[in-house]
């Protein structure tokens, strides 16, 4: 009888220390992933937009380039090169270029993170639907965008926020 309890106590015993074991090796695994994740967002520092930060649409206060609107229209002005395909082919108007002023004051250059909007028309005023010389005028936008140098930043409750703007890059007349 003796012998029973010490058996019982000994599975329960056992399964007691599996458990534990079982709880430490998933402990480790979770401080493993944080591990992982400390080093993702070390390793993404650069990227625009963190996975945590939000970005704002709404704002107390707007980006600003400094030197005002005509100074960023200069800029643009001074870099833009219509490729030779889209002026043979007459096409003018403009690519709207959405991206994200970050809170330090420079623009999300990440692709994936810049969006266009084609306003574009042919030469007889129509919509533009060639998708080669939207892509032409796309790709022109976003290298002038890699020449505009450092915003002052937008805020909300008197701190530094990544806030979403949108830039017309003109083609043409």
């Amino acid at each position: 009888m003796k012998q029973n309890h010490i058996g019982g106590f000994a599975s329960f015993f056992l399964v007691l220390l599996l458990g534990l074991l079982l709880q430490s090796l998933q402990c480790s695994k979770r401080t493993n992933n944080i591990g992982q994740a400390r080093k993702y967002s070390q390793d993404s520092i650069s990227k625009a937009v963190m996975h945590k930060n939000k970005v704002f649409t709404e704002y107390e206060e707007m980006p600003k380039f400094p030197g005002g609107e005509d100074a960023i229209k200069k800029i643009v002005k001074e870099n833009i090169r219509i490729p030779e395909k889209v002026a043979k082919a007459g096409v003018h108007g403009r690519i709207i270029i959405s991206f994200v002023v970050m809170k330090n004051g420079f623009i999300d250059l990440e692709k994936d993170h810049v969006r266009y909007y084609n306003r574009l028309k042919d030469k007889s005023g129509n919509p533009c639907n060639d998708s080669t010389l939207i892509k032409l005028c796309e790709d022109e936008a976003y290298r002038v965008l890699t020449w505009i140098p450092r915003w002052i930043p937008g805020k909300q409750n008197g701190e530094p926020i990544d806030v979403k703007f949108s830039l017309p890059i003109v083609f043409g007349n």
